[in-house]
């Protein structure tokens, strides 16, 4: 394990803390994941029309897309309102208590809602849905 961990040190996928000698993500992850978000092609084409629809409702507008049983923030556009909903860029959630999530799965094919109902739907407010008659848009 410490030949892993000093090999990623020297790649700068982690950084050792001199005081505490415990490891810490590297700033080489960040640059691997503007790579990765340079080359999202959903991204840079749907920033015009983010754009467009924060400017019409200002109100924030955030992009996101299906990984397995989660979403993952891909862009986002803040409202200029004092409180806004804000999300960051590669934040995880899970796709079944979120509404952008919810959107995307309503869209989505038996199988994936499936996949999302397995994986479980654990209450993270009083309001989440954790029936998966409900989650299916069955009637109660």
């Amino acid at each position: 394990m410490h030949r892993l961990a000093v090999t990623l040190v020297s790649e700068g996928l982690l950084e050792q803390d001199r005081d505490s000698a415990k490891y810490q993500l590297g700033i080489a992850l960040f640059r691997l994941g503007a790579l990765v978000r340079r080359r999202m092609n959903v991204s840079n084409e749907a920033r015009p029309y983010l754009y467009d629809l924060r400017e019409t409702v200002n109100e924030s507008v955030h992009l996101a897309i299906l990984d397995e049983t989660e979403i993952m923030y891909v862009y986002n556009l803040e409202s200029t309102h004092a409180i806004r909903m804000r999300s960051d860029i590669g934040v995880r959630k899970p796709a079944y208590c979120t509404a952008e999530g919810q959107a995307i799965l309503a869209f989505q094919g038996d199988e994936t809602v499936a996949r999302v109902i397995a994986a479980g739907l654990t209450a993270r407010t009083p309001k989440t849905i954790t029936s998966p008659e409900k989650s299916a848009g069955s009637s109660p």
